[in-house]
Protein backbone atom coordinates (compact mmCIF):
# COMPACT_ATOMS: atom_id res chain seq x y z
CA UNK A 1 0.00 0.00 0.00
CA UNK A 2 1.58 3.36 -1.06
CA UNK A 3 -0.22 7.25 0.38
CA UNK A 4 0.29 9.89 -1.59
CA UNK A 5 -0.81 13.63 -2.11
CA UNK A 6 -1.89 14.89 -5.28
CA UNK A 7 -2.08 18.98 -6.13
CA UNK A 8 -5.24 19.20 -7.78
CA UNK A 9 -8.25 17.06 -7.12
CA UNK A 10 -10.78 17.00 -4.95
CA UNK A 11 -14.10 18.77 -4.45
CA UNK A 12 -12.38 21.94 -4.63
CA UNK A 13 -9.85 21.02 -6.78
CA UNK A 14 -6.74 21.92 -4.77
CA UNK A 15 -5.64 18.43 -3.74
CA UNK A 16 -6.34 14.82 -2.20
CA UNK A 17 -4.52 13.06 -0.05
CA UNK A 18 -4.84 8.90 -1.39
CA UNK A 19 -3.88 5.53 -1.01
CA UNK A 20 -3.22 3.09 -3.90
CA UNK A 21 -3.14 -0.78 -2.21
CA UNK A 22 -1.12 -3.46 -3.97
CA UNK A 23 -3.37 -4.08 -7.08
CA UNK A 24 -3.67 -0.34 -7.81
CA UNK A 25 -6.85 0.39 -6.33
CA UNK A 26 -7.24 3.89 -5.27
CA UNK A 27 -8.72 5.33 -1.90
CA UNK A 28 -9.17 9.16 -1.36
CA UNK A 29 -8.77 9.64 2.30
CA UNK A 30 -8.90 13.19 2.45
CA UNK A 31 -9.77 16.34 0.07
CA UNK A 32 -8.25 19.60 0.95
CA UNK A 33 -9.99 22.87 0.63
CA UNK A 34 -7.76 25.93 0.80
CA UNK A 35 -9.02 27.73 4.22
CA UNK A 36 -6.76 25.84 7.11
CA UNK A 37 -6.09 22.73 6.13
CA UNK A 38 -4.24 24.08 3.00
CA UNK A 39 -4.15 24.04 -0.74
CA UNK A 40 -1.84 22.25 -3.39
CA UNK A 41 -0.13 19.20 -1.40
CA UNK A 42 3.82 19.90 -2.99
CA UNK A 43 5.41 16.98 -1.15
CA UNK A 44 6.00 13.33 -0.70
CA UNK A 45 3.97 12.08 2.61
CA UNK A 46 6.18 11.42 5.75
CA UNK A 47 5.18 8.97 7.78
CA UNK A 48 5.99 8.49 11.66
CA UNK A 49 6.88 5.26 14.11
CA UNK A 50 3.15 5.46 15.40
CA UNK A 51 1.86 5.12 11.70
CA UNK A 52 0.87 9.06 11.30
CA UNK A 53 1.71 10.50 7.66
CA UNK A 54 2.43 14.40 7.56
CA UNK A 55 2.72 16.52 4.40
CA UNK A 56 2.97 20.25 2.96
CA UNK A 57 0.40 22.24 1.08
CA UNK A 58 1.84 25.48 -1.23
CA UNK A 59 -1.01 27.35 -0.24
CA UNK A 60 -3.47 27.94 2.50
CA UNK A 61 -3.13 28.46 6.35
CA UNK A 62 -3.60 31.64 8.36
CA UNK A 63 -1.70 33.29 6.23
CA UNK A 64 -2.27 31.52 2.44
CA UNK A 65 1.70 30.50 2.85
CA UNK A 66 0.60 27.11 3.56
CA UNK A 67 0.32 24.32 6.06
CA UNK A 68 2.00 21.16 7.55
CA UNK A 69 -0.61 18.32 7.62
CA UNK A 70 -1.62 15.04 9.52
CA UNK A 71 -3.21 12.29 8.10
CA UNK A 72 -3.91 9.24 10.17
CA UNK A 73 -5.19 5.73 8.55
Amino acid sequence: MRECPANVGGASNVGTVFKLDNIGKETVLYKLHWGADGAYADARLVRDAAGNFYGTTSLGGAHSAGVVFKQTL
